[in-house]
């Protein structure tokens, strides 16, 4: 039942991999089996967009496969939880969760995997950015020597997207095109769709936006077959920002201002914030934006921050609006010192420094 519900995920039919789940429950009769269940289950929840649900089944499997003394599957139950966590914006605790897991040499090839994809969402969470890229590149070298070619070809996809958030936007859509035909090739349509949506993004920011709306169109179709609510709300925001003047797109918006992502939330926020006709209504948008940035964002920290200080000079809010340059400038620095590579870091230095030159 567990690899049919692979198989599932695998094919984007998230229905029937919760009815392959339902019989693997029903079918279950160890701890083991059901730490198994129990962590798959959580995967998908948290992709369906019930990241809180998914945090809490994912700490049951946890605590089953300690119970059935199995590092593999407790590995990646923390994997999972990890991920589950810094999707709700609790980086600490996901960072916890991931160095919980120790360094055990009998851990399998494709939990190894598992732990660097871990390490790359997280990293990328907290804008580690550098980390995030080198993490994902020994995700898809652990996957690709066990074999496990769908897992390489995500974690290859989520490589090339941190090119895009370093600012090398041209690097990023010949790895994201790359990725996207890795992916066709051996049926893994969740990557194929998240790689889309990045490209689209990339486009967006090389000034091709026809080019960035057919993408964002594709990844679109992918989300809905996929019932993925994540790659969802992140290809209506972007697609939002290619003509954020449209009326639909204000009515698209309107969701995505309580996204669970933190990040897509406050990518909605700032937006709305920017369209906003009244003061009122500016400022809250901005200020909602502001707290939820407290902690950093996993893509567009300082284009966000910058945004809002546009909002804030708009309104009459000068004196804040230099303090939040002040913070996005500061945020800037702490990131770009991450990044050890010396093009990587001038790369990115010079994408951020552009996005907040025009605030």
């Amino acid at each position: 039942h567990l690899a049919r519900a692979d198989a599932a995920r695998w094919a984007g039919d998230p229905d029937e991999q919760q009815l392959a789940l339902d019989d693997a429950s029903r079918a279950a009769s160890s701890d083991l089996e059901r730490a198994r269940l129990l962590s798959v289950r959580g995967d998908l929840e948290r992709r369906r967009g019930h990241a809180e649900r998914a945090a809490d089944t994912l700490a049951a499997a946890l605590s089953l496969a300690e119970a059935a003394d199995d590092a593999n599957t407790a590995a990646w139950s923390r994997c999972r939880l990890a991920i589950a966590c810094a999707s709700l914006g609790r980086f600490d605790e996901a960072r916890a969760t991931l160095d919980a897991i120790g360094d055990d040499a009998a851990l399998a090839s494709s939990t190894r995997g598992a732990i660097e994809d871990a390490r790359g969402y997280v990293a990328g969470c907290v804008g580690d950015l550098s980390m995030r890229r080198e993490a994902f590149k020994r995700a898809a070298a652990h996957h690709t020597a066990c074999g496990d070619l769908r897992r390489a070809a995500g974690a290859e996809s989520n490589a090339a997207d941190a090119a895009c958030l370093l600012g090398l936007h041209a690097v990023a859509e010949a790895d994201l095109r790359r990725a996207i035909t890795h992916a066709r090739r051996v049926g893994n349509r969740l990557s194929e769709g998240y790689a889309l949506a990045n490209l689209g993004r990339a486009l967006a920011s090389l000034g091709r936006a026809r080019d960035a709306r057919d993408a964002l169109t594709q990844a679109a179709r992918l989300a809905s077959a996929l019932g993925d609510q994540h790659l969802e709300a992140a290809v209506t925001l972007y697609t939002c920002r290619l003509d954020p003047r449209e009326p639909a797109s204000r009515d698209a918006l309107e969701p995505l201002l309580r996204d669970p992502s933190p990040t897509l939330q406050v990518g909605a926020l700032v937006l709305a914030a920017e369209l906003a006709s009244a003061s009122d209504e500016a400022l809250r948008h901005a200020e909602a934006a502001l707290a939820i940035a407290e902690d950093g964002l996993e893509e567009g920290e300082i284009e966000a921050l910058g945004a809002v200080s546009r909002v804030l000079d708009r309104w009459g809010q000068s004196e804040r609006a230099a303090h939040t340059r002040e913070r996005a400038r500061a945020r800037l620095d702490a990131l770009a010192s991450r990044i050890t590579d010396p093009a990587m870091r001038d790369a990115f230095e010079a994408h951020a420094r552009r996005a907040l030159a025009s605030s």
